[in-house]
């Protein structure tokens, strides 16, 4: 091989090197780690806009993520900024690889107002830079008016089935069963946590802590937690709803049986 050839393969290799060795640092710098084995937890979001809110509005949320390693994932902790707002894992903390699972956060807005920040930290067996993780929640909360207020004040107890009420907590629920009569009866409050409902939805998910009992009781008299805005439905306790009907949202909560079957002859 003459000199000369062998100097241009000698160059072409150290700047090939260079140029391999300035991508790896770059990627590290701007965050791009490598995958090299193990656990990783990765997050579909880590930021959610909530927009402008109501003060009293108790705000809920899920934020998703995966074990996308080759290694059973542990979430380890989670901690979030300030009492206000509280954070769970679910049903587990352990996650094999390819699993998902969901960070559930509710944010209470008493006594908050203006644009305020939330900050949720998910730690987990996952190798660094993602064994700490920061979700971030945004609210622009505004003063109730006076007629939030005034509705606010009604919507305590059974008030909901009389007078101006009726039209939302009543009227639509009329001759409806299972998803229907959720949507109409339920949905006002244990509704999407996008639209700012007071509650989040009540799901074979969610109520998995409860059994048929406890729900239809809770659905039947209401909350067993006072004070509470959370009425018994039943027309026994001075609701619009039979136990029929109300044995049709426990089907419809647990989404395993026809809502049908729940239906006396």
């Amino acid at each position: 091989m003459n000199i000369k050839k062998f100097y241009s393969i000698l160059f072409f290799v150290l700047i090939t090197g260079l140029i391999l060795s300035v991508n790896f640092k770059s990627s590290d710098i701007f965050g791009n780690d490598r995958f090299t084995g193990g656990p990783k937890i990765s997050f579909a979001e880590k930021q959610r806009d909530f927009g402008k809110i109501v003060q009293g509005d108790i705000i809920q949320y899920e934020f998703d993520f995966s074990n996308d390693g080759d290694e059973n994932l542990e979430i380890t902790n989670v901690q979030t900024s300030c009492g206000c707002t509280a954070a769970t894992v679910g049903e587990k903390s352990e996650y094999k690889p390819g699993e998902t699972g969901k960070i559930r956060i509710t944010f209470n807005s008493n006594g908050k107002v203006g644009n305020i920040e939330k900050t949720v930290l998910v730690q987990s067996n996952s190798p660094a830079p993602n064994d700490q993780i920061i979700l971030t929640l945004h609210f622009d909360i505004k003063l109730p008016t006076e007629e939030e207020k005034k509705h606010m004040t009604v919507m305590a107890g059974a008030s909901i089935f009389a007078g101006v009420c009726v039209d939302c907590h009543v009227t639509k629920g009329i001759g409806k069963i299972g998803k229907e009569l959720y949507d109409a009866d339920c949905a006002i409050c244990h509704g999407d946590a996008k639209d700012h409902k007071p509650h989040g939805p009540i799901d074979k998910n969610t109520a998995v802590k409860y059994t048929d009992d406890e729900l239809v009781n809770y659905i039947k008299n209401g909350s067993p937690v006072n004070p509470t805005m959370m009425p018994g439905f039943h027309k026994d306790a001075g609701g619009p709803l039979t136990t029929d009907e109300i044995m049709t949202l426990l089907a419809y909560i647990r989404s395993d049986l026809s809502v049908n079957s729940f239906i006396k002859e």
